[in-house]
């Protein structure tokens, strides 16, 4: 350290201006290096986890959609009114498969691509559930259509954790109620 206050005073002020000068590019490479982390997560989530939050919650708004087209189906009196409640289903579920597939090519997680088919399954199931509650009520059974409840065959989107409304039953997303 005595060798540092022998220098002359232009010395030390330049090993000084040196050193600062040295802390200052050691933070800038360290600051350019975290950047470019953040950069990446930032473009990860722009490309792979909002457009797939979007498709999920697309995929909820049909199917919530769907759901209420159905009931309105329910409570038609006359043949017209089923016929039209039909042909906007039969598009909500066109728009509904365009969704998930959509979706499917988003999928990146290991969970996603677990929890898919199930949903898929369920959909399927649901869709079947469907085809007797519009029988029943073009039969003119509206209050068996009512009963038929197909919401407890899937729910809203993949892993979404639901109660279903037949008493003593709870179903997951993907599995029908009572499996």
């Amino acid at each position: 350290m005595q060798a540092f206050y022998n220098l002359r005073i232009a010395t030390k002020l330049l090993v000084s201006f040196v050193a600062v000068l040295a802390l200052t590019a050691v933070l800038g490479i360290v600051s350019v290096v975290q950047l470019a982390k953040v950069n990446q997560m930032s473009t990860d989530i722009a490309t792979n986890w909002m457009p797939s939050a979007r498709s999920l919650l697309e995929m909820r708004g049909l199917i919530a959609r769907y759901r209420s087209e159905e009931m309105q189906h329910l409570l038609s009196a006359t043949p017209e009114d089923m016929a039209r409640y039909e042909k906007s289903m039969a598009g909500l579920w066109s728009e509904l498969d365009k969704t998930d597939s959509q979706y499917e090519k988003l999928m990146s997680e290991p969970e996603e691509k677990k929890t898919f088919p199930e949903y898929v399954k369920a959909l399927g199931l649901y869709a079947q559930e469907h085809e007797k509650v519009v029988a029943l009520s073009r039969a003119g059974q509206k209050e068996g259509g009512r009963r038929a409840d197909p919401r407890r065959c899937v729910a809203a989107e993949p892993g979404d954790q639901r109660e279903d409304r037949s008493p003593g039953r709870t179903q997951r997303a993907g599995r029908p109620a009572g499996q």
